[in-house]
């Protein structure tokens, strides 16, 4: 064998070691992404929940004037 040749076993061993390594960042890009969602859900939620009640809600976002646009 001579040191310009490849073994088999090598290239499915590295193979095999990139691919467990993207699918590792795929999972840990996923989670990140979907911590970051859940942060932004989170603090609108808590803004949404300052008001006390819809009318509240509807006075500041217009929604009755939206609404009344649409129909």
């Amino acid at each position: 064998m001579t040191p310009d040749v490849v073994d088999g076993r090598t290239v499915i061993i590295v193979s095999v070691i990139v691919t467990i390594y993207l699918i590792a960042g795929a999972f840990l890009f996923q989670a990140l992404e979907s911590g970051h969602d859940a942060e932004l859900r989170a603090k609108f939620m808590l803004a949404v929940n300052r008001f006390k009640d819809k009318y509240e809600i509807d006075r500041r976002f217009n929604l009755h004037t939206f609404i009344g646009r649409i129909r």
